[in-house]
């Protein structure tokens, strides 16, 4: 399952994407994240994780790693991996400031959209789902527990992923080596 976590900066996208996986580990669910979380294995590039199976990937900043400014360059593996998911197991979590953010690529294989607010430690969520993520699937409110919060780092840069950078360069070419 793909989800994606859509709210303004600071409202507790990340927390609350971080706390389902959280439990999700607990469980013994395998966690990748292109952010520092304990316990879970970190990435960088998202061909890092094309070979991973049966695992929650987490993607902070999905604007960034997959800018829908960007979508021709995004690379027919990284779309493919996206479509096939399910093929291997995996569910994709991801945040932005706004789905528009997001290459349309993702957001068309986005099964459920996260509204995510805040005031003070009350962190509140809407769960669309269905087409054009039009029904109201339920939601949630919680407490910020820095306990949670303790186990992952925001303060990071994104790393640019390598398609873009090739993007940027002038290369007509849309084949990415993934084993490069």
């Amino acid at each position: 399952m793909i989800e994606g976590f859509f709210g303004m900066p600071g409202m507790g996208k990340t927390y609350l994407m971080t706390r389902l996986a959280i439990k999700l580990q607990k469980k013994g669910k395998v966690i990748y994240a292109n952010y520092a979380l304990q316990g879970a294995n970190r990435f960088e590039q998202l061909h890092e994780v094309f070979d991973v199976r049966d695992a929650v990937i987490l993607l902070d900043e999905a604007g960034l790693v997959a800018p829908a400014s960007m979508w021709q360059s995004i690379p027919f593996e990284v779309m493919s991996h996206w479509r096939q998911h399910r093929h291997h197991g995996v569910s994709l979590w991801y945040t932005a400031q706004d789905a528009l953010d997001v290459a349309a690529p993702l957001r068309r294989v986005t099964q459920f959209a996260n509204y995510v607010s805040k005031f003070g430690p009350i962190i509140k969520w809407r769960t669309m789902g269905g087409p054009k993520w039009k029904e109201k699937y339920g939601g949630g409110i919680t407490l910020f527990d820095m306990e949670v919060a303790k186990k992952y780092d925001t303060h990071f840069d994104v790393v640019k992923q390598e398609y873009l950078d090739k993007s940027t360069k002038g290369s007509t070419s849309r084949r990415f080596d993934a084993k490069a």
